[in-house]
């Protein structure tokens, strides 16, 4: 009869003769939707980036890209990847007032969006590309300098990317709803 004090170390042992593959969790399979056509050098830059993570990350990625810049085909490439089910949705957001649909019924299917999963704790962190600014600014900037001949007196204007945290993200999704009417 084994004594009762050797039961945990045998058992111990026990589970090393095991892989840890067996306890470990589910592949997480992740959907991702952007608006960068499919033969653009940016956005081929992006997807390979993507794949590399998954593949480090030991994801399945499911990327999707319209064949040519069409927010409608866009809207209806994330309705797809939601019907798949994925653990979790990234999508490039151009226009939020058309794509806003279709990343609420995402929500609304559990799926973790990053500004929700921000706001409610979920999530640490994420990068936020800030395209309005990098729009907005260049325009400000040189019209002040050709009119009041006026120059930015700092080398470094930062537009993004920046990390997006709990702490931050309500302000985040207020400054989208100001420029776009995104209500989540």
């Amino acid at each position: 009869m084994i004594s009762m004090k050797f039961l945990p170390l045998l058992a111990c042992i026990a589970f090393s003769l095991f892989p840890f593959t067996i306890v470990a969790q589910v592949t997480p399979k992740i959907a991702m939707v952007t608006h960068g056509q499919l033969g653009d050098p940016f956005w081929l830059v992006v997807r390979n980036a993507a794949e590399t993570a998954a593949r480090q990350t030991k994801c399945d990625l499911d990327y999707r890209s319209p064949d040519h810049f069409d927010l409608a085909a866009m809207s209806h490439l994330i309705d797809e990847a939601v019907a798949s089910k994925p653990d979790g949705l990234i999508v490039s957001m151009p226009d939020v007032a058309i794509l806003g649909p279709s990343i609420r019924a995402a929500v609304a299917a559990g799926i973790p969006v990053i500004l929700n999963a921000l706001v409610n704790n979920q999530l640490e962190f994420a990068v936020d590309q800030q395209q309005w600014l990098q729009g907005h600014l260049p325009v400000v900037f040189l019209a002040n300098y050709l009119k009041y001949g006026s120059m930015v007196q700092n080398d470094l204007i930062l537009t993004g990317p920046s990390f997006v945290t709990p702490e931050n993200a309500r302000k985040a999704l207020n400054i989208l709803s100001s420029e776009s009417g995104w209500n989540p």
